[in-house]
């Protein structure tokens, strides 16, 4: 199976379906390839990440917790959560991790 962007949009408990469907199958011998950039789904889902660039060239592949655990190149690659909320009337923001590391 080819999915791509399986999760975009999706609520969590959709999403977590959708997780849960695409391990069933691989579970019964599947081979799923799945384009993302719902990387924290990445881990769960996935043996082997290849992830490209903007002139779509492979340009990182490893496992998941290989390629997520690395922020500077999650920056690089505009993988890297940003988000940003108020503490006390002042923005703050800060990285979004995708494993504990």
């Amino acid at each position: 199976m080819i999915l791509d962007e399986p999760t975009a949009g999706l609520d969590p408990l959709t999403t977590r379906h959708i997780v849960d469907l695409i391990l069933e199958l691989n579970a019964k011998g599947k081979t799923i390839i799945t384009s993302t950039h719902d990387l924290h789904i990445v881990a769960e889902i996935s043996d082997t990440v290849y992830v490209f660039d903007k002139s779509k060239k492979i340009v990182r592949s490893g496992s998941p917790l290989e390629v997520l655990a690395d922020d500077v190149f999650l920056k690089q690659s505009n993988l890297l959560h940003i988000h940003s909320h108020k503490h006390d009337d002042q923005i703050h923001s800060h990285p979004h991790l995708h494993l504990d590391h």
